[in-house]
């Protein structure tokens, strides 16, 4: 896959770009700033700055640096002075002037949204150097020095007579050494990084070489995040260990849910959240697809979560109804003949998806829903020749779908309309597992624009502690005695 550079440089007209982006970014809570670590490589000026800003603020800051002090970085090279547009000097200096000079001197290769932004802060960037001890030289009226510097036509260059490089960085360093000794940024000297740590597409931590032990080391939050789970709850299962590391967050039986991680709130106080990584990255996908494939082993909750972003999306009336389908398959039993009408012949199919409509909606509401059509439970059959728009919709079970079954069902897509599909290829009922179309239906349509598929392995499961070592057994014999069920195969 291609690696997409992207500058991340807001839209709009130059001036406004950052402003504008500045005034309708979201913020941090200070009382979740303490939850959020910010990893800085390099100790240099813009480092150790960074470091001591942020640390003030009251994040967890780690500091990265391969030498033996932040003190030592090219910056102290920048002895002539800084730049900044105050117009001090009364000489007709600006911020675009600023800009136009700064692009001109690099010729014209910088990024003009950047150095406009550099431009913008650079008043700003003074303040903060005095503030932090920077002894720049001044006028006798008090007033900061200034000069005229590489060619500029305005006086705007600041300085500390001959040391600018250097008392800019023992200003910084000193900012820093203050978060250090209070605890909110930890230095970590000697330090070389090897790789950056990409989950899901974004930068979540670091490896790094100890230069004095020569020790490989992995920086990311997974292991404050146990240690918090063990000091709030006494314990840390091997289950916990495991969605930890594969990107999930820890939670407790008593501990409250992070917002984002809550999917509905159901009965009697229950909270149906995304409680593993494949569960939260279903949550993530169905934001943005339509169509979601989601397989995987028994208990690992894919029909539950799907069965909870519908009824989600029911409440928010992003959807007019639910339909909930599966095929009327047996599993390896003869159920023989059953009385009763067409639903009460149909119920002991249906059943788990009656289980999690029930943990989900009231009662009363669940029967008036099903009695006006709301929500729908049906028979695989029954969807030939509908249009399903305005509509969630679920099958389940749909390993046990031939391909022209699970074509049919896709072809139902209509306006508006939400479609997930679960299954197990590991529980095939059909005659010959060859006949699922799932897995062909899977290899056919991945990578279509529109289209998720998210794989559930033994980590999500989520029941009894035994079902995860259960499917692992029945997953070494089966591989030991049956070829593998091929994904990629085209029709």
């Amino acid at each position: 896959m291609a690696f997409k550079l992207d500058a991340k440089i807001p839209a709009g007209a130059l001036a406004e770009k950052w402003s504008n982006h500045k005034a309708a970014i979201k913020v941090v809570s200070p009382a979740n700033k303490r939850k959020l670590d910010i990893i800085i490589v390099g100790t240099g000026l813009g480092g150790a700055s960074a470091a001591a800003s942020l640390g003030e603020l009251g994040y967890n800051v780690k500091i990265f640096c391969i030498q033996d002090s932040p003190r030592r970085a090219h910056s102290i090279a920048a002895q002539g002075g800084i730049n900044a547009a105050k117009n001090y000097q009364n000489d007709n200096d600006s911020v675009y002037r600023l800009f136009y000079d700064t692009i001109k001197g690099g010729d014209y290769r910088a990024r003009e949204a950047n150095v406009y932004r550099l431009a913008e802060v650079s008043n700003s960037i003074i303040d903060q150097c005095v503030a932090q001890g920077v002894p720049f030289a001044r006028e006798y009226g008090g007033l900061l020095a200034n000069r005229s510097f590489g060619g500029a036509q305005v006086s705007r260059t600041f300085y500390a007579r001959g040391q600018t490089g250097q008392q800019l960085l023992l200003g910084a360093y000193a900012a820093l050494n203050r978060q250090i000794a209070a605890g909110t940024v930890k230095s970590y000297p000697r330090h070389e990084m090897l790789e950056l740590v990409m989950v899901d597409g974004k930068a979540r931590g670091i490896i790094t070489r100890n230069l004095v032990t020569g020790e490989i080391e992995r920086f990311d939050r997974k292991l404050s995040q146990l240690i918090e789970y063990y000091g709030r709850y006494g314990h840390v299962s091997p289950q916990v260990i495991d969605q930890v590391y594969d990107g999930g967050m820890p939670r407790g039986d008593g501990d409250l849910p992070e917002p984002q991680d809550v999917i509905v709130h159901g009965n009697a106080g229950l909270v149906v959240r995304a409680r593993t990584v494949n569960q939260q990255r279903l949550l993530r996908l169905s934001e943005r697809n339509d169509l979601l494939f989601a397989v995987g082993p028994a208990g690992s909750g894919k029909t539950y979560t799907a069965i909870a972003l519908a009824v989600r999306a029911l409440r928010n009336r992003e959807v007019k109804r639910i339909i909930l389908t599966r095929p009327a398959v047996e599993a390896g039993e003869k159920l023989g003949f059953l009385p009763g009408d067409m639903k009460e012949k149909l119920d002991p199919y249906l059943q788990p998806l009656y289980d999690a409509l029930n943990d989900m909606i009231p009662p009363a509401r669940l029967q008036k829903f099903m009695e006006e059509g709301t929500i729908q439970i049906a028979p695989l059959a029954y969807m030939r020749g509908r249009t399903l728009d305005n509509a969630f919709v679920i099958l389940d079970e749909a390993q046990n779908t031939t391909l022209p079954q699970i074509k049919m069902f896709l072809t139902r897509m209509g306006r508006n309309a939400k479609f997930i599909v679960t299954g197990d290829v590991t529980q095939i009922d059909l005659p010959r597992r060859s006949d699922s179309g799932l897995t062909r239906a899977i290899g056919i349509l991945r990578g279509v624009k529109g289209i998720g598929v998210v794989e559930f392995d033994r980590r999500d499961i989520v029941r009894h502690e035994l079902v995860k070592h259960i499917v692992e057994a029945f997953d070494r014999h089966g591989e030991s005695e049956a070829p593998p069920v091929r994904t990629d195969r085209k029709s």
